[in-house]
């Protein structure tokens, strides 16, 4: 047996282990002080709502993309519930952001027959930017009082 062997050794092994257990204790030691966290205090969900789901969505934290296609939202007439994927659903409680919260929607044209809805929410100083790959009705928009720009 060869001391280095990476086969019959299992210090690569516990490397990874380690490694994995140091990203779970930097996201609990950072969360708290991430816009997440400063956005929970005014939206945390309660229960979950009845809504049209949808995944990867992209979420834009003080201009940083912290959430590429990392976000899952439930959409409803009240508003929009969004959580995170793993590992940071962890330290990340779901959000419901009620659509008179949001600001500055816009829809814009992605390919020959793709969407993409986005909306900004600020609580505090910490602003969160939406990409939802939606197309919302006429007639949900007018239900909700939604007024978009197209660009």
């Amino acid at each position: 047996m060869i001391l280095g062997s990476s086969t019959q050794n299992p210090i690569w092994f516990i490397a990874v282990v380690l490694a994995v257990i140091g990203l779970f204790i930097w996201n609990a030691i950072s969360a708290p002080k991430q816009g997440w966290n400063v956005l929970a205090e005014k939206f945390r969900a309660g229960m979950k709502p009845d809504g049209a789901k949808i995944t990867q969505i992209t979420g834009v934290m003080n201009g940083r993309k912290l959430y590429p296609k990392g976000l899952t939202a439930l959409i409803s007439e009240e508003g929009i519930y969004l959580t995170t994927g793993f590992p940071f659903s962890w330290t990340h409680p779901p959000l419901f952001i009620k659509w008179s919260d949001m600001t500055n929607f816009k829809e814009n044209r992605v390919g020959e027959v793709g969407f993409n809805l986005q909306a900004t929410v600020q609580y505090t100083d910490k602003k969160l930017e939406l990409e939802l790959p939606i197309k919302l009705s006429d007639e949900f928009k007018q239900k909700v009082g939604i007024c978009l720009s197209t660009f």
